[in-house]
């Protein structure tokens, strides 16, 4: 596996672009696992939570392989491909504020 690199926020792992992980306003680079076990143990309302944590995890399963897919394509069907994955980056940007949000209150 080789593409950018980052440090977990939150547990100091190595975070590789291919796995599943977002980004946290004020926090960086976060794996997907270690985020939902912080939050869910920061959450004041862990059904809300539990609900915006699955929803980023659809959107972030469907960036890893949007990003695949792309890969064996080319032509118009890649840049289809690529225009979907920049709308659900864009989906699970403003889902990431909310997170913050959620687990800073």
């Amino acid at each position: 596996m080789s593409g950018k690199k980052w440090q977990c926020a939150i547990c100091g792992g190595e975070v590789v672009e291919g796995q599943r992980f977002t980004f946290i306003p004020g926090k960086g680079a976060v794996h997907v696992e270690c985020l939902n076990a912080y939050a869910l143990g920061k959450a004041k309302d862990k059904v809300k939570t539990a609900a915006l944590l699955d929803a980023n995890e659809v959107l972030l399963y469907a960036i890893t392989r949007l990003k695949e897919a792309a890969k064996l394509l080319e032509g118009e069907a890649k840049e289809a491909v690529d225009e979907a994955r920049k709308a659900v980056e864009k989906s699970a940007g403003k889902l990431a504020n909310i997170l913050a949000k959620e687990i800073e209150e």
